[in-house]
């Protein structure tokens, strides 16, 4: 072991051993952050659009275009090597160029071209059903002597919940269980104009059999939404669904934030049944009968459970499952009614 070692790591250990302790310092930090984001980002034409959470001046950012062509150059060599991780790759670009998510940048790649190159390269998920090849981005990269990309940004706090306690064990308390994953959850995201040009990386400007790069001139191309690899998507994600779900202000989507780990939904839940009823029906604190047309029909729906001599943790029947999924719809609306204390508003005081 080096007998010096690296400031990151050592706060790295330290977190690992006070976890969920946070100093002020770090709270307050956060609280900056999060209030920024909340300035940075808008809804335009039904996308969510933001900048990055630079954290010193971007002027003292190199280019790092040698790098990301010498990258490149490796990355050439490994697809001769394999045809079909080309031809998905070219296809992913292909593709992202059609849709809007990658653009050409409007500059000659070279040394003096304005911005920083991201180095790319292919995560292999063989495991997936859709997406089996994924194009990642290396913004840590640098020259020696320079600051990456990463260097200059704040990671941002840690919105996911905590993984084991939050999502795995309470996964595993219902019998039905769910997943689901938001589909190119980052590329959904965009990112502003003036940052983009921080989001280059090269390409081959003409698709053959292979990429030769050396009969072929070498375009630039820049991101135009969140890329992987940025040490502030993971939380630039997360605060965009967060604000995104407090558009639909209910009890159900609010706890279905503690379900979520990044782009990825893990829930399980339990059959309704006439237990599930009468635990809801306990639920309700009504001492000044306000709610009592929300509280007799539940009421009714249990008597009815009764009167079928329906067993503990039997399902429910299909009409009486309908009628109680329509009640639950309803009570989500009782939280919006306000009544005002005075019994004679226009009385005189």
């Amino acid at each position: 072991m080096d007998g010096k070692m690296d400031n990151d790591k050592i706060n790295e250990f330290w977190e690992l051993e006070n976890m969920g302790i946070n100093s002020q310092e770090n709270i307050n930090l956060e609280m900056q952050l999060l209030e920024k984001f909340e300035e940075n980002t808008t809804f335009t034409n039904g996308r969510y659009e933001t900048k990055l959470l630079w954290k010193d001046d971007q002027s003292q950012l190199n280019n790092n275009y040698e790098i990301a062509k010498k990258r490149l150059f490796n990355l050439n060599d490994k697809f001769k090597r394999d045809k079909n991780l080309y031809l998905n790759y070219k296809e992913i670009i292909q593709q992202q160029l059609k849709d809007g998510i990658v653009e050409y940048a409007n500059c000659e790649p070279n040394n003096t071209c304005p911005g920083y190159f991201m180095p790319h390269h292919a995560v292999i998920m063989e495991q997936k059903e859709t997406t089996k090849v994924r194009i990642c981005f290396d913004a840590s990269s640098k020259s020696k002597g320079q600051v990456s990309l990463n260097d200059l940004l704040y990671s941002g706090p840690n919105l996911n919940p905590e993984l084991l306690l939050r999502i795995v064990l309470k996964f595993r308390i219902g019998k039905i269980a769910m997943c689901a994953d938001i589909r190119r959850a980052f590329l959904e995201i965009g990112i502003k104009e003036n940052d983009r040009k921080y989001l280059q990386f090269l390409w081959g400007q003409n698709n053959g059999t292979y990429l030769d790069l050396e009969g072929q001139p070498i375009r630039a191309l820049k991101m135009k939404r969140v890329p992987y690899g940025v040490n502030c998507s993971p939380f630039i994600l997360a605060a965009t669904i967060r604000t995104h779900l407090k558009k639909y202000p209910h009890l159900e989507v609010t706890q279905k934030l503690n379900d979520l780990y990044v782009d990825d939904f893990l829930c399980s839940v339990e059959t309704l049944s006439k237990q599930s009823v009468l635990s809801i029906c306990g639920m309700l604190f009504d001492p000044l009968g306000m709610l009592t047309p929300l509280t007799v029909r539940i009421k009714l729906l249990l008597q009815n459970t009764w009167e079928r001599d329906l067993q503990w943790d039997e399902p429910l029947p299909p009409d009486i499952h309908e009628t109680f999924q329509s009640w639950l719809d309803e009570v989500d609306t009782a939280s919006q009614i306000s009544l005002s204390r005075p019994y004679f508003l226009n009385a005189e005081t």
